[in-house]
């Protein structure tokens, strides 16, 4: 804006208003300011109210989130790769009534509607003890330095792991949570990764209905995980989806799955039914998480999907028909590329989910007592014990539908059950002999002359290793 000298007018004229636009998309907005008035007014421009000739520039400026608060019209909607209005504006809480405000004020007074689809809005970076960072304090924590000493990831995951709704606390203790968290992620996939070696999906995936129960509860546990986690990752709850995952990772797998699993990767012959349905669920687990994982470890995620992409993809009933598709013969060349997983309703089984529910409910009893005989002095291994479990005759026809699943489950080299009206565990020692191979206990060790010391089970594995050399 200019104002005539003679008559004091304001004057708002579109070619005025034309060369200004011309000189700040050449020489940027501090034109105004270096050019004198005559080069920016147009040539023989004269007041149309007094026809007097000398002016002066305006040389006080609009409110300072004015600027900003135009955003929408003068980057957003004249930018090709951008779409207006914009999905999200994501600042701090102090916005509410800056960039928040003045963009929602212009945009409606241009266009009629909001500049934005949603706003995201955060609470402040603060020490260990809630105070503001200083470099008086001597408190403040710098991000270059956290990359450099513990990688880009884990301070991804320190901020993905905070309620930003409220102040977010920063400390090294709190950097050795996330480091922790971290590592066990990191394991999960090491874990996954290392028992996949000699699996090739292309050839080795078993359909759904023909994996081991057990295999197929957990397919349905990752149901959950990947809705749960979708819908909080959608809702921009970044921490619940990290909780989420890592909970998975720690109880049901850690815990749980993986440890039961060893016995069947470890000692089952290599290309047996058995272990190949354990392997089709830990490549199912390993291609959803990794994908689950990318947005918050990009890094680690894009590491994994290097292994990933080497193996060659194939998903029969394991995931969506695009991703079957992408995935087959010529995996993405980045993880960010690939298709993102969605609930696959024909692995969710809930009344399974019910049956193992029970069943763990049983082991954390066992798991106790086995504790108790071991912390005696009684047993050094589980798999020294047997164990007799008595329970009401539902609950024992539910464990007996296990079979010689059972002694995996619990992790000991004998299960027997009887009916009784309240639930009760005994350990013993096992019967028999120990197996050097797979260190089960069995009556029947010592019966096979040419391997005196194993096991009935491990005597087929070494004879299908044989047939398998030959």
């Amino acid at each position: 804006m200019v104002y005539c000298q003679g008559c004091g007018k304001a004057i708002i004229d579109e070619k005025i208003i034309g060369n200004i636009e011309a000189l700040t998309a050449k020489e940027g907005s501090d034109a105004w300011f270096k050019k004198r008035v005559e080069e920016i007014l147009p040539p023989g421009f004269k007041c149309p109210k007094c026809g007097e000739d000398e002016f002066r520039k305006e040389e006080d400026i609009v409110d300072v989130w004015f600027e900003s608060g135009v955003s929408h019209e003068a980057s957003v909607e004249k930018e090709e790769s951008l779409r207006d209005p914009a999905d999200l504006y994501l600042e701090g809480s102090d916005q509410h009534r800056g960039w928040f405000q003045s963009s929602l004020l212009t945009s409606m007074a241009l266009k009629g509607r909001a500049p934005y689809g949603k706003v995201f809005t955060h609470g402040f970076v603060v020490d260990s003890q809630g105070r503001k960072m200083s470099k008086s304090r001597g408190n403040v924590v710098d991000p270059q330095k956290i990359v450099e000493d513990k990688g880009a990831d884990i301070l991804r995951l320190w901020v993905c792991l905070q309620d930003y709704t409220q102040d977010v606390r920063i400390s090294d203790e709190i950097l050795n949570y996330s480091v922790e968290v971290y590592r066990r992620i990191r394991n999960t996939f090491r874990f996954l990764l290392g028992n996949l070696y000699d699996f090739y999906p292309l050839q080795d995936t078993l359909p759904l209905k023909e994996m081991r129960e057990i295999d197929r509860w957990i397919l349905s546990r990752l149901q959950s995980i990947i809705k749960l986690t979708i819908v909080s990752f959608e809702a921009f709850r970044f921490y619940e989806a990290v909780h989420l995952i890592h909970n998975f990772a720690e109880h049901d797998l850690s815990s749980f799955y993986f440890d039961v699993l060893k016995d069947r990767l470890y000692t089952f012959s290599a290309k047996s039914e058995a272990r190949r349905s354990a392997q089709t669920a830990l490549w199912c687990l390993l291609l959803n998480l990794t994908h689950l994982m990318a947005p918050i470890l990009s890094f680690t995620s894009e590491e994994t999907w290097g292994y990933i992409k080497k193996k060659g993809l194939r998903t029969k009933g394991i995931t969506s028909k695009k991703q079957k598709a992408e995935l087959k013969n010529n995996p993405p060349e980045s993880i960010f590329l690939s298709t993102w997983p969605k609930k696959n309703a024909e692995m969710v089984n809930e009344d399974l989910e019910k049956k193992w529910q029970q069943i763990l409910n049983v082991r954390s009893k066992a798991l106790k007592k086995l504790e108790e005989a071991r912390e005696a002095k009684k047993i050094a291994s589980s798999l020294e014990t047997g164990i007799l479990i008595h329970g009401p005759t539902s609950l024992i026809s539910l464990l007996e539908s296990l079979g010689d699943g059972l002694k995996e489950v619990f992790i000991v080299s004998e299960v027997k059950l009887k009916v009784a009206p309240e639930i009760k565990i005994e350990v013993k020692r096992a019967g028999g002999r120990k197996c050097e191979r797979c260190w089960n206990y069995s009556l029947r060790v010592g019966e096979d002359k040419k391997h005196p010391n194993l096991c009935e089970r491990c005597l087929k594995a070494v004879a299908s290793l044989t047939k398998e050399s030959l």
